[in-house]
């Protein structure tokens, strides 16, 4: 299994793997206030071991794991942001693909999960059959396919618009200043001085060069 941390750069691996675990701790208290929270209201109503309520906590374990997949693409896009990372088709395909290989990872652990909360209920071995062969879609990949691209799209915008550099301006303040040794700009009998010695020196170094 490819991971996410293996699309960047080494040096930029440290910072997204905490932003990574930033995210991550964060949706675990999620994840487990809600299951928490929905376990009650169905204690409340004598459902706590009835087939609906095992649907609304693996619901609840998809949605946790969509959540998780966004977080770590906007740690890998921040990542490149920060640390000046193009994100080339190389980088973003192998972005999406490390996604799409966890999501799967991911769906098996659910369904492991749910298979002990089955037994541990006594539930009938056909509400256990119905998750296991929950077919094996993600929507989500739409959005961070969609959310990949705008951002490759903007950074090779913003890489663009970047100014070429410019002609050095010592160069031309130096054939200002060789000019200026010719021509004198100040007034004499014609309006125009003209400083012979210095032309005559910038001809002699021509035929030198010649």
């Amino acid at each position: 299994m490819s991971e996410i941390k293996d699309c960047l750069p080494k040096d930029a691996v440290p910072h997204f793997i905490t932003l990574r675990n930033i995210r991550d701790e964060s949706e675990t208290k999620n994840y487990q206030q809600r299951l928490v929270e929905s376990r009650r209201e169905a204690a409340a109503r004598g459902q706590i071991a009835s087939g609906p309520q095992l649907a609304r906590e693996w619901q609840i374990m998809r949605e946790s794991q969509e959540t998780r997949a966004i977080g770590y693409v906007e740690a890998t896009l921040e990542t490149c942001k920060l640390y000046e990372i193009p994100l080339t088709p190389q980088l973003c395909d192998c972005l999406l693909q490390a996604v799409h290989e966890l999501l799967v990872v991911q769906h098996k652990h659910a369904v492991q999960t749910i298979a002990l909360r089955v037994s541990s209920i006594n539930a009938p071995s056909s509400v256990r059959s119905h998750f296991e062969n929950d077919p094996i879609a993600f929507p989500v990949l739409n959005r961070i396919r969609a959310t990949v691209e705008k951002a490759r799209v903007e950074d090779n915008k913003a890489r663009l618009a970047i100014p070429k550099d410019n002609p050095p301006a010592a160069d031309t303040r130096t054939e200002i200043q060789s000019n200026e040794e010719v021509v004198m700009h100040s007034p004499n009998f014609y309006g125009i001085g003209v400083n012979l010695r210095s032309l005559w020196r910038r001809i002699s170094s021509r035929k030198k060069r010649e």
